[in-house]
């Protein structure tokens, strides 16, 4: 392998991470959040949440269908909410689509970054495993330094979240008014983060594991 080669290796390795990290995080939230109720029945059990929607107790069945209403009005299967969201949530609602409609094209475009840098590191035989954790560790630090800056407070970080992505204060609901607040507590929210980077982090350090045997068996 030529000079040249190896620092190319090294540089679409890193960007191969980058992307690969970039695509696993998204996958497992539309996994999760997307695919089914499961998680959704577990965490309203899990805080009680159905005798806190609109002073009145919902049924398990009845929440589950507002929940699939909601994740198909989100992925653009249905083109409206139910009557269960107040005009605010709806407003609010409609930036989300928006929003995860993002979120899936910047997935397909680190997906398509992603197999190309493969292919190419599969030609070369590039593949840097120590570069991979080592940008894996990286944005680790990042992630940790940016939570470590706003305090490793959830509800912090949540807000700031919104203030960064939303150009509206739409998102800021009242309880006594929006059910989306009741049924979608900020426990579900930091349960969903914790899960997303747990999935994240277990097929990531797979990833590394798999990338480091091939390459010493020669593939890569």
């Amino acid at each position: 392998m030529t000079s040249k080669t190896a620092d190319h290796g090294i540089a679409i390795t890193v960007l191969g991470t980058v992307c690969l990290v970039i695509v696993v995080l998204i996958s497992s939230m539309e996994l999760l959040c997307f695919k089914g109720t499961g998680w959704y029945e577990k965490e309203y059990e899990k805080y009680s949440v159905l005798e806190d929607v609109r002073g009145a107790e919902l049924t398990m069945d009845e929440a589950l269908a507002v929940t699939e209403n909601l994740q198909n009005y989100l992925t653009g299967s249905e083109p409206e909410l139910c009557d269960f969201f107040s005009e605010r949530e709806v407003s609010h609602l409609a930036d989300c689509r928006d929003l995860f409609g993002m979120a899936l094209l910047v997935r397909n475009i680190a997906l398509v970054v992603l197999v190309t840098s493969l292919l190419w590191l599969i030609c070369k035989k590039a593949f840097r495993p120590r570069v991979y954790w080592l940008t894996l560790a990286a944005i680790v630090a990042v992630a940790l330094a940016a939570a470590a800056v706003c305090g490793a407070d959830f509800i912090n970080l949540f807000a700031k979240f919104h203030y960064l992505v939303f150009d509206n204060d739409l998102w800021l609901l009242d309880p006594r008014h929006d059910n989306l607040i009741n049924l979608l507590p900020i426990g579900f929210f930091r349960d969903t983060v914790k899960m997303c980077v747990g999935i994240g982090g277990v097929v990531l350090v797979a990833v590394g594991l798999c990338g480091f045997s091939v390459t010493k068996r020669n593939i890569l």
